[in-house]
This record gives C-alpha cells, structure tokens and sequence, in this order.
C-alpha cells in the first residue's frame, strides 16, 4: 500500500524524506542531502517545472558512490519504489 503523507512546505518535504531515510538506519545529514536533490529536482520551482520524480532518482543513482553516500541513496530509492511514497501534490 502507498503511504501519501501531506507536508505543505518546502522544508517539510526535505524534512519528511531525510526522517524516512533515517529511520531506515541513515545519518541524518546526509539523508538530508539526498533528499534535498530529490526533493529540488521533483518539485516545481519559480524558474522551471518540476523535472519529476523519475529524474530526481536517476540522478542521485547517477551519483551513487561518488556525490551521494550509496546507503542513503539506496534507502531514498526503496522509500519511492518500494514503500510507494510520494511526493505531495502542490497546488
């Protein structure tokens, strides 16, 4: 079953995601980092739209071992793909 959660706020967002990944057993700095990408690059900005959650993942895989700590990354991508979570609508 997907878990939706409603965060309204930026900061909310990035807050949410790094608590996933630290509850998967992650430093909390640099889950937050990794959510901060996803978060960023998924969500709409005033400059461009969103580039969505599928770019957002490709990236940090992108830079799995060498930008982005691979166990942070791995439990970031279980929490969209396996878990089904999902990034609140904006509107």
């Amino acid at each position: 079953m997907a878990r939706v959660l409603i965060v309204d706020d930026e900061a909310g967002i990035r807050e949410t995601l790094a608590i996933f990944l630290k509850d998967a057993g992650h430093d909390i700095e640099t889950a937050g980092c990794v959510a901060d990408v996803v978060e960023a690059m998924a969500s709409d900005r005033p400059y461009r739209a969103a580039l969505g959650i599928d770019a957002a993942l490709a990236e940090i895989r992108r830079g799995r071992g060498t930008a982005y700590w691979p166990d942070a990354v791995d439990a970031c991508v279980q929490v969209f793909r396996e878990d089904g979570y999902e990034l609140p609508a904006r509107g």
